[in-house]
């Protein structure tokens, strides 16, 4: 990688929100953040390992090109209720084999989003989008603290991302990449996972993380716009 420090972390922080941006749901809203992503990810490419830097220039060409149509049609082709998708975009699916563990791992990723002033939205916390998007806030934010900040600050930030990546993103993200190329089906995502899986990949070995690689199982997973932490205190009378 080449850049000053502060470079990097902002193009690493690019690299994260274009792949939330992508895996979202494109409803008109995501198209804008798509659209929002591009220009900084293109910036920072020169500051990414040189393997990720092919799969992010064909990617960005892809959705600056693909319709709001077909990128909807792509999605519920990949994603979609129809089946059982391959590509399970739920991080208990991979670490977790019964529904105890999977409560474990719900409410420790809320709790790194909390420790950062962080909710997660109508989606289940653990959902490859969220903890992408969380990535990406950590790097900006040591991108930031590395202009403007002192060694501290920039040690909190670093320190976030190794432990989020060792504990979670790092353990599953490969896997998730590799079975979403496998479903691609002809759509774009198969150049999501192009980068996905060179980019994550570097990110988890960068934390040491351990990966998973063992097929995921399917979880329950609740009606958008109910998802609540299992561990929240049942509201009073």
């Amino acid at each position: 990688m080449s850049g000053s420090p502060s470079s990097v972390a902002f193009a690493r922080a690019a690299a994260y929100g274009l792949l939330a941006a992508a895996l979202e749901y494109p409803r008109p809203e995501a198209r804008s953040r798509i659209d929002g992503a591009l220009p900084a990810a293109a910036a920072g490419a020169r500051c990414l390992p040189p393997g990720c830097r092919g799969p992010l220039r064909r990617l960005a060409a892809e959705l600056h090109a693909i319709g709001a149509d077909d990128a909807e049609r792509a999605y519920l082709r990949v994603f979609g209720h129809a089946g059982t998708p391959t590509a399970v975009p739920y991080e208990a699916a991979y670490v977790t084999t019964n529904v105890f563990q999977e409560t474990d791992v719900l409410a420790d990723v809320a709790g790194f989003y909390r420790a950062f002033g962080l909710a997660p939205d109508r989606e289940r916390p653990d959902h490859v989008r969220l903890e992408l998007e969380f990535a990406h806030i950590l790097c900006f934010k040591e991108g930031y603290a590395r202009r403007h900040h002192g060694a501290a600050e920039v040690a909190i930030c670093d320190d976030g991302q190794r432990a989020f990546l060792a504990a979670h993103l790092g353990r599953w993200a490969e896997t998730f990449f590799r079975r979403l190329r496998a479903s691609s089906d002809g759509t774009h995502y198969a150049l999501v996972a192009d980068l996905g899986e060179a980019f994550c990949g570097g990110e988890a070995a960068r934390a040491g993380a351990a990966g998973i690689g063992r097929a995921p199982h399917v979880p329950e997973v609740p009606e958008p716009g109910v998802w609540s932490c299992p561990l929240a205190p049942e509201p009073s009378a």
